[in-house]
C-alpha cells in the first residue's frame, strides 16, 4: 500500500482501522491469487469450448437445411403418389416414399442429437461462467463483487 493510501486510511496498511495486516492480509492475497488462477483456467477452457459450440451450431444449421430439403422431397413424393394410377407405379412410389421417410427420420434423429449437444455445451459454458464469476472469495462475497456487496468492476488492482 502506498504511503498516500495509508494516510487516507488512517495509517493502517489494510485500510481498516483496528485490523492487523499480518496473516489475514496474506490469506486474502493467496485466495485472490488462487481465484485469479481459477478464472484464467476457466477462461482458457471457455476459449477451447466456444469453437466446438460454433461448429455444432453450423452442423445443426446444415442438418436443419437438409431436413427441410428432405421434407420438400417427401412432399414431392407424396404429390407423385397421388398421380400414380397403376399398382406397379404405386409400389415404386411407396418404396420411394419409405426411403425418403427413413432419411427424414435419420436426419431428425441427428438433428435432435446435435440440439442436445449444443444445449449441453451452452449449459457447460454458463456453468463455467457462473463458477468463474460467482465463486465466493474468502470474504464470502462473490468474485465479481467487493466484500461490501457492491460490484467491483470499477476497482483498480
Amino acid at each position: 500500500m502506498t504511503s498516500e493510501a495509508r494516510s487516507n486510511s488512517g495509517g493502517h496498511p489494510t485500510g481498516l482501522p483496528g485490523k492487523a495486516p499480518g496473516r489475514e492480509l496474506e490469506v486474502a492475497r493467496q485466495e485472490k491469487e488462487r481465484l485469479e488462477g481459477r478464472v484464467r483456467e476457466l477462461s482458457a477452457q471457455l476459449v477451447l469450448v466456444q469453437p466446438q459450440l460454433e461448429q455444432s451450431r453450423q452442423e445443426k444449421e446444415a442438418a436443419d437445411k437438409q431436413v427441410r430439403e428432405l421434407a420438400t422431397q417427401l412432399e414431392l413424393a407424396q404429390l407423385q403418389l397421388e398421380k400414380v394410377r397403376t399398382k406397379a407405379d404405386l409400389k415404386a412410389a411407396f418404396a420411394d416414399l419409405d426411403t425418403v421417410q427413413a432419411q427424414l427420420d435419420e436426419e431428425h434423429e441427428r438433428n435432435n442429437k446435435l440440439q442436445e449437444w449444443v444445449r449441453a455445451l451452452e449449459k457447460e459454458i454458463r456453468a463455467m461462467r457462473r463458477q468463474a464469476l460467482l465463486r465466493p472469495s474468502s470474504s464470502g462475497a462473490p468474485l465479481g463483487q467487493a466484500s461490501s456487496g457492491g460490484p467491483s468492476g470499477n476497482s483498480q488492482h
